[in-house]
């Protein structure tokens, strides 16, 4: 197998999966489709995704309705924490097993399971102080936050224009 047909792999593994999420939205797909091949193609989408892969990455796709994008899982939840001030929404997709199916045998060192994890913690902001919270996961989506060896930060007076 060389590169093209494992490109050509993730990209018919990737967009099945996208199309998943589309019969409920009331739109021509093709256009879309049509778009989001054209960004899977790229040479820096690709470069990308084996570059993210062999670092050991859990990458995802992200669609705005507008503009699609990869990044790693890790920076997903800063990319979503922004959209309170940005308004977007985002259709996300896994791909880290997408992209280990499609280049495999092109890029033997990649593992079944990604390397590099999120790491669970958030910070709590109060006026001028935040305090760092380990985050624990409870069943698929909800959590607990624990202060136990929180770390309090002072974060420096904003100046008044």
């Amino acid at each position: 197998m060389d590169l093209c047909q494992a490109e050509g792999i993730f990209i018919e593994l990737v967009t099945g999966n996208f199309f998943e999420f589309l019969p409920t939205m009331k739109r021509d797909i093709r256009p879309l489709s049509r778009r989001l091949v054209d960004f899977l193609v790229r040479d820096e989408t690709r470069d990308t995704v084996i570059a993210s892969i062999d670092k050991g990455c859990n990458l995802i796709l992200l669609w705005d309705g507008d503009e699609f994008q990869i990044a790693a899982d890790f920076v997903a939840g800063q990319i979503l924490a922004d959209t309170s001030e940005t308004g977007k929404s985002y259709v996300m997709i896994p791909l880290y097993r997408h992209a280990i199916t499609a280049y495999e045998k092109v890029r033997p060192n990649a593992g079944p399971k990604p390397t590099l994890r999120p790491r669970l913690q958030v910070t709590e902001t109060k006026g001028r102080s935040s305090v760092e919270l380990e985050l624990h996961r409870v069943g698929e989506a909800d959590y607990a936050l624990v202060g136990r060896g929180a770390r309090k930060t002072k974060r420096p007076a904003r100046r008044k224009k």
